[in-house]
């Protein structure tokens, strides 16, 4: 009970004070979208920003809500998810070194674009959706429907956000990400020098990844936009960890934080390890964690770090996750918990225990499922098992769990 008053009042203190300060700095991008896109969408802007969390594009303000009250997820605005993440291609021109996509054993969901007209049947599925990441183990460029997912989805409208290598991005494609309207994309640099970039994403070019970067914040200026936000990924590695403050560095000198957006971010991101890449953790120490800190607060240059330490006493608990509220759909159409569970090489397991498929059920009918259910129940209880998809996570600790109450078979 004790920790239920402490969520709602972590909810009051959000509501009044952390939602109204977050959306201070983006009274720039507020403006913009009601002189040149409308009321709806300014309004659809600030609710993702206050109520959605995925790729760091809001602050989750009801996360504490649904953490002490799973039952509720996602009221207010609906019965069924308003964001989610979805693969519309597993085809990459990459094999970068710690991507499960240059591990997998092929198949028929590998290498396959999802069609304009299958999204628009999951999407239209959402009545209320605010946000979108349209991301997967691929590169959302080589489905040749890519502009037109992008067009429709800015058209409902909705927050639409991508994560990209931003190596083969042609200008005329640059421009077009920018007149469209896309609100937030992640660039993903593994490195801040060609050497290091290079020897981590096997067929990408550092300086055509950087002219690109470049180029759209070119475009920006010239079309007089302050979107998309873009915003920087770096996963740690034993082979680049040493490149962190050069990399902070090397953001700084794009050029003035708002020519990327209001409030860019690098986001330093732990390895989401599987078997054949465990060769590549590093446990980031607490002097190069500050020293990194220390660096971006000098330049100006706004830092994150997600689920950074391998170690389960570092990782914050399992009760506290609420990302299971944001679905994600694979390739195929097959429904998972989130975004955490992929990275694992286990796509055969996961589509196996997914909670169903979209193309086979109706949206709501799997989100209301007894399993599903049960799922979103289970992991904010401390005193029970751990879901069989959440063993192991590599962003929460759950061992805890695992040891004293074991993990499900069935959910």
């Amino acid at each position: 009970m004790g920790y239920r008053i402490l969520a709602l009042l972590r909810l009051i203190k959000r509501c009044t004070i952390t939602g109204p300060a977050y959306l201070w700095p983006y009274r720039r991008t507020i403006w913009f979208l009601l002189r040149t896109r409308g009321a709806r969408t300014a309004y659809v802007f600030i609710l993702a920003k206050l109520f959605a969390r995925g790729e760091w594009s809001g602050i989750g303000i009801l996360d504490p809500l649904w953490q002490a009250f799973p039952r509720l997820s996602p009221r207010p605005f609906s019965s069924y998810p308003y964001h989610f993440e979805i693969e519309i291609t597993t085809r990459c021109d990459l094999r970068c070194i710690m991507c499960e996509h240059t591990h997998w054993e092929r198949d028929r969901y590998t290498d396959v674009d999802m069609s304009f007209e299958d999204l628009k049947k999951i999407v239209d599925q959402f009545p209320n959706l605010i946000w979108i990441n349209v991301t997967g183990e691929g590169s959302g460029y080589l489905n040749k429907d890519f502009p037109k997912i992008l067009r429709f989805l800015k058209s409902k409208p909705v927050f639409v956000a991508f994560v990209d290598s931003f190596t083969a991005l042609r200008e005329d494609i640059l421009r077009e990400l920018i007149e469209i309207g896309v609100d937030k994309i992640t660039v993903s640099i593994d490195g801040a020098t060609k050497e290091t970039y290079e020897v981590i994403r096997i067929g990408a070019s550092f300086d055509k990844m950087l002219g690109n970067v470049r180029r759209i914040l070119q475009l920006k200026a010239e079309l007089n936009s302050p979107l998309p936000e873009i915003c920087f990924r770096y996963t740690l590695m034993t082979i680049n960890a040493h490149e962190m403050i050069q990399f902070v560095e090397l953001i700084h000198s794009l050029g003035h934080k708002s020519l990327l957006g209001d409030q860019p971010l690098i986001e330093f991101v732990g390895l989401l390890e599987f078997e054949s890449t465990k060769h590549l953790l590093h446990e980031p120490s607490n002097q190069e964690v500050d020293a990194v800190n220390r660096r971006a607060r000098e330049l100006g240059v706004k830092v994150q770090w997600d689920h950074p330490s391998h170690q389960a006493v570092l990782k914050p608990p399992m009760r506290r996750c609420v990302v299971w509220s944001e679905p994600y759909i694979m390739m195929g159409g097959f429904v998972v918990s989130c975004c955490a569970v992929l990275m694992s090489n286990g796509r055969n397991f996961l589509r196996k225990h997914s909670f169903g498929n979209v193309f086979e059920s109706c949206v709501k009918d799997i989100w209301d499922s007894p399993r599903y259910k049960r799922f979103r129940e289970m992991v904010t209880n401390d005193t029970g098992q751990v879901p069989l998809l959440c063993e192991g996570c590599r962003a929460y600790d759950t061992t805890v769990r695992e040891n004293r109450y074991g993990v499900s078979k069935w959910i």
